[in-house]
């Protein structure tokens, strides 16, 4: 009695949620460092930390950090390996315990590391000077630099 007793009790855990359990933890890193970070559009701090995400869902990560472009991660759930097991230790009902907790699933990638690229400035801010060593005497001139007044 008391070794149907154990194998009833183990044949109702699931195998994921025991090993995995029902969140992941991503890290995120970026260079430069401190970008602040937003996850499904809710401000989750800033680079480097560690977060706990549950895994029974996909993410969006967005890093910025002024003076750079923002960097979009996806962060995609997939099916846990660990599933398997269930279907020689806990069957049907670890599979629906897994699935109720969310340790069915992992989330991936579990290291988000981005190189932040610095920004581009706007054309308006630009002036753009060129210099021809053989001029074509054909070209119009458009204009004239004046020399620096001392």
């Amino acid at each position: 009695m008391r070794y149907l007793v154990l194998l009833l009790s183990v044949s109702l855990v699931g195998c994921a949620t025991i090993v995995t359990g029902s969140s992941t933890d991503i890290s995120l890193q970026s260079d430069p460092s401190e970008a602040q970070i937003e996850i499904n559009g809710q401000d989750r701090g800033e680079t480097p930390t560690t977060l706990s995400l549950d895994s029974d869902r996909s993410y969006t990560v967005e890093l910025s950090l002024e003076g750079y472009e923002d960097e979009s991660i996806q962060l995609r759930k997939s099916t846990s390996g660990w599933v398997a097991g269930n279907l020689l230790f806990g069957g049907i009902p670890g599979l629906v315990i897994d699935a109720a907790t969310g340790g069915l699933y992992v989330l991936s990638p579990k290291n988000v590391s981005a190189d932040l690229d610095e920004e581009t400035a706007d054309a308006s801010d630009e002036l753009t000077i060129r210099v021809a060593m053989n001029v074509d005497t054909s070209w119009k001139k458009v204009g004239q630099l004046d020399p620096l007044e001392k």
